[in-house]
């Protein structure tokens, strides 16, 4: 619930910014409301799993962890590139494919 209502002002400004970068109202809204359906089929698939090895739950928790990891490299990735190069971009990448294994592994190892 945290991360929705952290999202709201977030959301509200990418439109804002969106907006000003010539997108049509219309365009955004499907933008934001295709995001929306994608974290409720997320939210649900790993309510309704039967199991929590299931395939469904560990890929409801991958999608969970790619969305952290968006709102951490908006936020965090440009200054990073501005300070150390592109290369700050592969040990982020790196960090959560290691999560997704042990995750994996966690469940069916």
């Amino acid at each position: 619930m945290g991360m929705f209502l952290g999202g709201i002002p977030e959301a509200a400004a990418s439109a804002a910014m969106l907006r000003k970068a010539g997108y049509q109202p219309n365009g955004i809204f499907w933008l934001w409301s295709t995001v929306l359906v994608a974290g409720w089929f997320g939210g649900s698939g790993k309510a309704s799993s039967a199991g929590a090895d299931s395939l469904m739950a560990v890929f409801s928790e991958a999608l969970a962890g790619g969305a952290v990891l968006a709102l951490v490299a908006h936020a965090m990735i440009p200054e990073a590139i501005d300070e150390g190069g592109s290369l700050v971009v592969l040990p982020t990448v790196a960090g959560f494919l290691v999560a997704l294994f042990l995750t994996l592994q966690e469940a069916f190892g």
